[in-house]
């Protein structure tokens, strides 16, 4: 028996880069390229898997995408078919943590003559560009310190690693956090008071302002 038997010279490799595409809202949008090629045909199929360690997902676009909202070590896999059936994969481990920013608050509250945090347990493994340079002790410090003369708003730009892989690290860049920073008026204190018609008594009035809790001594 004699049969015709094809023998196809060349190889297949799959590869693939990543990008982020967005990393507000404190998750990663993670953009994947396929940049596979064959030897041995046109590729005609494209399966990747990602699994975070509690669930995988699959997708079968060329240059799928993928939102981690976690921090989490995220294993992708790209497997390649050509129209002859000829396969190839190939692997990455990545560790992705989405930038996080709790200790911005909306509003922070000082009273005159005082100073307050900005961003209390900031994270010093961040990049932070803090503006406008007025009052405030660093304009590069994690959590600085603003002693306001009057009402002002603060902007913080965060830079920090949020993909670390075999492909090397990602940088992301936050869009800009504001926190507003509010005088308290310091109290004025006041009051009147009144002998009783006894003699013995005398009815003492606060008239004090821009106070919350009063100690008589």
């Amino acid at each position: 028996v004699t049969r015709d038997v094809t023998v196809f010279a060349g190889t297949v490799v799959s590869q693939f880069d990543y990008t982020i595409g967005d990393c507000s809202n404190q998750q990663v949008l993670i953009n994947f390229t396929d940049q596979s090629f064959s030897m041995l045909g046109p590729i005609v199929d494209w399966l990747w898997t990602f699994d975070d360690g509690t669930t995988v997902t699959t997708s079968n676009l060329q240059n799928p995408t993928y939102t981690v909202t976690d921090p989490t070590t995220l294993t992708v896999t790209l497997a390649v078919t050509t129209e002859d059936d000829c396969t190839a994969a190939s692997m990455d481990m990545l560790t992705v943590t989405p930038l996080s920013y709790p200790g911005i608050e909306l509003m922070r509250m000082v009273c005159e003559g005082d100073c307050v945090d900005l961003n209390p347990g900031g994270n010093t493994n961040y990049t932070y560009f803090w503006f406008p340079n007025i009052e405030i002790s660093s304009t590069t410090a994690a959590n600085p310190e603003v002693c306001p003369t009057e009402d002002r708003t603060y902007t913080a730009v965060i830079e920090g690693v949020v993909i670390s892989g075999d492909q090397g690290d990602r940088i992301c860049q936050s869009p800009g956090i504001t926190t507003d920073v509010v005088l308290k008026p310091n109290p004025s204190l006041a009051f009147t008071f009144e002998p009783a018609c006894d003699g013995l008594t005398v009815n003492f009035t606060n008239t004090s302002t821009d106070a919350n809790c009063y100690a008589w001594d």
